[in-house]
């Protein structure tokens, strides 16, 4: 049977109805930002505990004043620039594995302008080599289409390679063209903890989350120009905080800077391990306020206070980092519902619908009475004739015949042949 309806229902003029709206993606899931905060609040308890245990049983490894305090802070200040810079690279979902590249070539190239241009020019200097890793890479996710890591990391291998070729020895710590007492010491580690507290600050905002959530999420191939520029925009700030931390490590009055990938290896853990551990989340845009800063000076503490154990713990810092991370920054966002769109529809004004009436069969003929009936025989057909016909359709004239004989030709009178045999020649008249 026909799924067709009646033909009285059946409207010709009708058009094709829209289609339904598609159902409404469903709300993204509210953030949870207390085991954060509750981390951060472990950390710090940690490194209170720590150091009043150290101060009660009278340890040497503790500095005995606050002037020893704040140096020691300040030698710890490169590593922690460095954390915080992979922090930063991190909540933006892009791991900057430049950072301790961008270190060592700054930090080399502060040495070399330094003695000749003094210290605005080397500051100068080591932001520009920080501003030049941030546009190379920009331009390998650009123009190669390759992913943001991989870019960071050639990167820092070129950068890593170019200060052991332009300065291969070690170098001395210069004291930064600066005199650092103890309040310039304590003035740059309150300026680092107040920036790592302004960028948990800034972050704690939805929108700032949500923009960087969408900037990590979309593909480098398809990256939008309001994307890219926020991208680019953190990876530039990341690369600034590791080119300070190349300008600090001359604070001290010490050799502490040996080129080479030996080094790079070890200050790349040590700097992702202090990032994890201090509760940075793995999938971006997650964080707390100061948890970089205070797992750094913990872990450099340990580091500093049991050398026996120094080379394993960025290592350990690392490994122990990334289950604290993905416990405190959580699973991996999921991804919004996308509705299946449907095909356009063709949208039209409907006609108003006018009721077919129904045609009546045609009336049946009146019965005929055969007994009334006589037999008609039909009349019989002319003979043919073929002249008769032909006049019919072509009506010509009669052709007269002639009455009388015609009359008989006129005698032939034979003509002499002159004297030149042509019987047509007349000789002139004498």
């Amino acid at each position: 049977m026909s799924n067709l309806p009646p033909a009285d229902v059946i409207d010709p003029f009708a058009g094709t109805p829209a289609a339904p709206p598609p159902p409404a993606a469903p709300p993204a899931p509210r953030e949870v930002r207390w085991p954060h905060l509750a981390w951060d609040g472990v950390l710090v308890a940690a490194l209170a505990a720590t150091v009043a245990v150290l101060w009660t049983t009278g340890n040497r490894a503790l500095p005995g004043s606050p002037d020893l305090a704040a140096a020691t802070l300040l030698g710890f200040l490169p590593y922690l620039l460095t954390g915080m810079s992979v922090a930063v690279s991190l909540r933006a979902g892009v791991p900057n594995l430049a950072a301790a590249g961008t270190v060592f070539l700054s930090a080399t190239a502060y040495a070399v302008v330094l003695p000749e241009a003094g210290t605005t020019i080397a500051v100068l200097a080591a932001a520009g080599v920080a501003v030049a890793a941030t546009l190379l890479i920009a331009g390998c996710v650009t123009l190669l289409r390759v992913p943001a890591w991989a870019a960071c990391l050639g990167t820092g291998a070129a950068a890593v390679t170019g200060a052991a070729w332009w300065r291969p020895e070690a170098v001395s710590g210069l004291g930064g063209g600066w005199a650092w007492g103890p309040v310039e010491s304590w003035t740059a580690v309150g300026a680092a903890v107040a920036l790592s507290l302004l960028g948990g600050v800034a972050m704690s905002f939805t929108s700032a989350r949500v923009r960087l959530r969408r900037a990590a999420r979309v593909a480098a191939a398809e990256r939008g120009t309001g994307g890219a520029g926020t991208l680019w925009t953190v990876v530039l700030v990341s690369q600034l905080l590791a080119a300070a931390a190349g300008v600090m490590v001359f604070a001290p009055e010490a050799p502490v800077l040996q080129p080479g990938f030996g080094a790079y290896t070890t200050l790349t853990f040590l700097a992702f391990g202090m990032t994890l551990l201090g509760g940075t989340g793995l999938y971006g845009a997650r964080g707390g306020f100061v948890g970089t800063v205070t797992a750094g000076v913990l872990i450099l503490g340990v580091a500093r206070h049991l050398p026996e154990f120094a080379e394993i713990v960025p290592a350990v810092a690392l490994l122990v980092g990334i289950p604290v991370a993905r416990l405190v920054g959580g699973p991996a966002p999921a991804a919004a519902a996308v509705p299946d769109v449907p095909e356009p529809a063709t949208t039209t004004v409907p006609l108003p619908v006018v009721p077919v009436q129904p045609v009546a069969p045609p009336a049946e003929p009146p019965p005929v009475d055969t007994a009334e009936t006589l037999p008609v025989r039909p009349a019989p057909a002319a003979p043919f004739d073929a002249d008769t016909r032909l006049q019919q359709y072509w009506p010509t004239e009669p052709v007269p015949q002639p009455t009388e004989p015609p009359p008989p030709p006129a005698p032939v009178t034979p003509v002499e042949a002159d004297r030149t045999g042509t019987p047509f020649y007349r000789p002139p008249a004498d």
